[in-house]
This record gives structure tokens, C-alpha cells and sequence, in this order.
């Protein structure tokens, strides 16, 4: 699939949106600006519709299989990343803007993900959650 093909709504978008994201959502600079990297990758993420997974039973050709695992390949690497943010979270020296910021992406996470993602997922993000809440 070439880059002429690809259009905003394309499930060809995540992988190549989703790993500028995790870049963006470093550590270093949500410390810095929580709520400014936080509100980007929000707004991305619901824009774009970037963790709304397409359905295997829509992957019928092999390079529509391909596109599939790449683009959960995408979703899973930002999920452990959000998911590595929030575990950091809990730590009383992080200001209260920043538990904030991270538990507004497992929050989105959760409303945007697929029904399969969602229910494999659950339980990780409330210990997540807990712990962001435990640093305050």
C-alpha cells in the first residue's frame, strides 16, 4: 500500500501516527508539559480514530492480514506505553497535573480500544489507575 492510498481515516494511519505519539508522551516531557502533551496526543488519537482496531474478519487478502497485525502491533505498543507512564505515575514527587495527564490517556484508552482489547486490558488499567491515585 503506497503513501498516495493512505487517507486520514485509513486503518493504515496508526502505525505510522501511533509511534510519533509514544515519542511525544516521553517521560521527560510530560514532566515538562503534561497537559500541552497530553491534549495533542488526545486530540490525535480521537481525530484519527487511532485505536479503534479493524475487525480480523474484515483481513480477507494476505495484505489485509499484514495491515491488521501492523496495525495492532501500533495500538499494543502504545497501550504498554501509556500503561509504563501510568505504573511511573504513582510517585508523590510527580505533580498532580501530571497523574492527571496520564490518567486521562488510560481513560481514552479505554473508551477508544476494541471490545476484545478492552475486556483483555481491564484489569491492568485499574491497577494502573490506582496507583496514579495512590501518588497524591
Amino acid at each position: 500500500m503506497g503513501d498516495a492510498s493512505v487517507h486520514m481515516h485509513s486503518r493504515a494511519v496508526p502505525p505510522r501516527v501511533l509511534p510519533a505519539l509514544v515519542r511525544a508522551l516521553a517521560p521527560a516531557r510530560l514532566s515538562a508539559d503534561a497537559r500541552g502533551a497530553v491534549e495533542e496526543a488526545l486530540a490525535s488519537v480521537a481525530d484519527l480514530d487511532l485505536l479503534g482496531e479493524a475487525p480480523a474478519a474484515d483481513a480477507d487478502s494476505r495484505e489485509a492480514r499484514r495491515a491488521r497485525a501492523e496495525e495492532s502491533a501500533a495500538i499494543d505498543a502504545y497501550e504498554a506505553h501509556v500503561l509504563a507512564l501510568a505504573e511511573g505515575g504513582g510517585d508523590s514527587a510527580l505533580g498532580v497535573d501530571a497523574r492527571v495527564a496520564r490518567a486521562r490517556l488510560l481513560g481514552q484508552l479505554a473508551r477508544s480500544c476494541s471490545p476484545r482489547r478492552f475486556v483483555a486490558s481491564l484489569a491492568r488499567w485499574g491497577e494502573c489507575l490506582a496507583t496514579l491515585a495512590e501518588g497524591g
